[in-house]
């Protein structure tokens, strides 16, 4: 359709032409002849308020900031005005690997949309890029934080993380009324996948789960603790990594450890999570019992 005009253009000749050639070279013209380009402005806004339904808080809250610094056009984008865009985050190396995810997303969806047919940042690798972390915390280092984590919210925020393996932002915002026969339900607005998420509360974990725990300043706290503790270079999201590495010592199923962790990247995952709808909560509640033995273990070693 051009204009008001209804207009036939043959895209091949049967049988010299293969079908899928005929099919690709269609849905080029239908995204040369589709509805006018939008400005940007506007498909900012449409972007993030899909975003937003699937998206964690925190990541929406990134992604909606680095946008609004985003004054490029889409449809006349160029490698050159995207450097430009990333290089004022020259100084800040996180903060510029943020910027790119979030407006190679954003860039990612208008394809998908068909407002275009690409983008430069296709080609262009991560400013930024890390190794992946493999830290574990040895025995002795679980030891010396738990022995001088006995204080509330932060030190018990960080029993939580260390006993259960979640993510540290599930147990800061935590609810009493979440707290339900030795069961919690995380809601899926502050899950990461946004889906709630059923973990059992062993009998060490529901002595330091003790909702609502108003707390800011997570870098100062931690600066104080390792300087009690003497644990070096350790991050709180390596608690989950330890969790995870202790209970495959300990023999715990994979599958098990990923429904405690909420992974929904592993063995229960895609077509095999539709069909299989068992919640496991008998397991993760063995699983964690078994973790939790270990750690009383721990921290009485040496009195």
């Amino acid at each position: 359709m051009v204009g008001k005009e209804r207009k036939l253009i043959t895209v091949g000749h049967y049988p010299d032409d293969k079908l899928k050639g005929s099919r690709n070279e269609a849905k080029r013209i239908m995204l040369q002849v589709r509805r006018p380009a939008t400005d940007t402005d506007s498909l900012k806004k449409e972007y993030l308020a899909e975003a937003e339904q699937r998206l964690a808080t925190t990541t929406y809250n990134g992604y909606k900031s680095h946008l609004d610094n985003f004054t490029f056009e889409v449809d006349s984008l160029t490698l050159k005005e995207a450097r430009e865009f990333l290089d004022q985050y020259a100084d800040a190396p996180q903060s510029q690997n943020n910027a790119f995810r979030a407006i190679r997303a954003f860039l990612n969806w208008c394809v998908r949309e068909g407002h275009i047919e690409h983008h430069p940042l296709i080609r262009l690798p991560e400013p930024n890029r890390k190794p992946s972390r493999d830290r574990v915390l040895s025995d002795d280092e679980l030891k010396a934080i738990w022995d001088h984590t006995d204080f509330h919210p932060y030190g018990h925020i960080i029993r939580c993380l260390m006993l259960s393996g979640q993510r540290r932002s599930q147990i800061w915002k935590a609810q009493p009324e979440w707290i339900k026969d030795d069961v919690i339900t995380f809601p899926k607005e502050i899950m990461k996948g946004k889906e709630s998420h059923i973990l059992p509360v062993t009998p060490l974990l529901s002595e330091f789960l003790k909702p609502p725990f108003d707390f800011n300043g997570w870098s100062k706290s931690k600066t104080r603790l390792d300087e009690k503790c003497g644990a070096k270079v350790w991050r709180h999201h390596d608690l989950r990594r330890t969790f995870s590495t202790n209970c495959a010592k300990l023999g715990i199923q994979i599958h098990i450890v990923e429904q405690i962790l909420h992974h929904k990247s592993g063995t229960v995952s895609g077509i095999v999570q539709v069909y299989n709808r068992y919640s496991y909560l008998d397991e993760m509640k063995l699983a964690l019992e078994a973790h939790e033995e270990h750690i009383r273990s721990i921290i009485k070693k040496r009195g």
